[in-house]
């Protein structure tokens, strides 16, 4: 099997691509992206294809379809947020036509397993309980709409063309890159202020003071690795009976990652805060359970320890072990 990642050296890329790599045994992996980033992938850089190229370029996408002979695609160029003022029309490009590119020249190659990235974002404003894949998605801004045309585009290249694309709805992922992604070089969506909490672990490995939501605040998580899997089980699996999945792992209160921050790093500067920090929907994932099998292998202490780990192996500084 011969598989391309758009966005494969972003932050959720880099870890599907070093797991199909070191745990799965793929070759060939084919990396197409706008802003290649080889220190994301520098284990495995030398057993890859690392290609420049733009979704918003069929003629790019078809090209490397047609030189590695590419028979499954996992589409991860997208920007994350929401447009940047009076940068409407071209977010939209990227997000919108972008994944449309991407899905026609996978028919026009005689690709049928694409898996798309979607988002909780669809669903819109939270709710007090996890929502399954049939309650309504409500979304209110521009990311959550343009997630949920995307699916819809797949839905019809699923009927009218016999192909199998694949949306997952990912949750708030954890893991090392979640700062610093390419969508910020694009110039489309606005500076961060402030950075997801889900990030806060790598400020706080790296000795910055951080302000984590309460700790009642519930939240779905998934870590990186573990999406990773999730990806891979996806471009497996026979024809599934659905095509649109909620993607997360655990389902815990913020205070329980605050909590194992604080054992992991007992000299970083971690408070509480008052207001809950960029609430999302809960989702039910019983549907990627039963019919992809997924068994999470980090839990949200481990992924922790991972996701520390590797920012301060990075920027030199020893390791770190629960107290």
């Amino acid at each position: 099997m011969a598989i391309m990642i758009t966005g494969g050296t972003g932050f959720l890329g880099a870890y599907l691509a070093r797991h199909l790599v070191q745990s799965k045994g793929c070759s060939g992996l084919v990396l197409f992206d706008r802003f290649p980033d080889e220190r994301r992938i520098e284990e495995i850089v030398d057993q890859v294809h690392i290609v420049r190229g733009d979704v918003l370029e069929p003629q790019e996408i078809l090209e490397a379809l047609d030189r590695y002979d590419v028979d499954r695609i996992v589409h991860l160029a997208f920007l994350t947020g929401n447009a940047r003022e009076g940068k409407v029309l071209p977010y939209l490009r990227m997000q919108c036509m972008g994944t449309a590119n991407v899905f026609d020249a996978a028919r026009i190659h005689g690709i049928k397993r694409v898996c798309s990235a979607s988002s909780v974002a669809v669903y819109g404003a939270p709710v007090d309980r996890s929502l399954t894949e049939e309650d309504p998605a409500r979304p209110v801004g521009l990311y959550g709409v343009s997630k949920l045309w995307s699916e819809g585009v797949a839905e019809t290249y699923n009927r009218e063309y016999g192909m199998e694309i694949i949306s997952l709805r990912v949750c708030a992922s954890l893991g090392l890159g979640r700062l610093g992604r390419a969508s910020h070089a694009s110039g489309l969506i606005p500076p961060e202020e402030q950075a997801h909490f889900m990030a806060y672990p790598e400020l706080a490995a790296l000795g910055q003071p951080v302000t984590m939501p309460p700790d009642d605040q519930m939240t779905d998580f998934i870590y990186a690795a573990d999406g990773a899997e999730v990806w891979w089980l996806a471009l497996e699996a026979e024809r599934p009976k659905h095509f649109v999945f909620n993607m997360r792992a655990e389902q815990r209160p913020v205070g329980d990652m605050t909590r194992h921050l604080r054992r992991l790093l007992p000299e970083a500067e971690i408070r509480i805060g008052t207001q809950p920090g960029l609430k999302m929907q809960l989702m039910d994932n019983t549907r990627l359970v039963s019919e992809l099998g997924f068994e999470p292998r980090y839990s949200l202490e481990t992924g922790l320890e991972d996701y520390v780990n590797r920012v301060r192996r990075r920027a030199g500084l020893p390791e770190v072990t629960p107290a």
